[in-house]
């Protein structure tokens, strides 16, 4: 019996150690973006890890449905990954909106924008806008 236990701790910690976010292991389409004319690159390296926010739909459209969780993944080579209902796109490319947000844009997997607000080292929005720049919805 002592043994058993012994091998189910083992067992345990090792799988512990082998587990990923699903976000950050992504094998989905790498998606990316160049910048338009009057686009500025921007960085959201700061909030770099993963943040699993809900959404909230605004408008009829899109891929995402209120009240559905997902992944956002932010990598220390500026990218977002995005993880939703068994899906996922790594999306490069983002432009500037301000000090403090970028928007990448999608044109891979979930075919829109997302225009990423960060506090600090925190991720603390997502708003989904369609190809017209029109907001869908908000994972907060």
């Amino acid at each position: 019996m002592k043994t058993l236990r012994i091998t189910l701790l083992a067992s345990l910690v090792a799988l512990s150690f082998t587990q990923c976010n699903k976000a950050s292991r992504c094998k989905g389409e790498v998606c990316t973006q160049e910048l338009g004319a009057n686009e500025i690159a921007g960085d959201i390296t700061e909030a770099q890890g993963t943040f699993t926010l809900n959404y909230k739909a605004v408008a009829s459209g899109g891929d995402f449905t209120g009240g559905m969780e997902a992944d956002f993944y932010v990598s220390k080579k500026n990218q977002l990954v995005v993880a939703a209902d068994s899906r996922c796109v790594t999306l490069e490319g983002p432009y500037k909106v301000s000090s403090n947000e970028v928007t990448f844009k999608d044109d891979c997997e979930y075919h829109c924008s997302f225009k990423v607000k960060r506090t600090g080292s925190e991720l603390t929005k997502v708003t989904v806008l369609n190809s017209v720049g029109e907001i869908l919805g908000v994972f907060e």
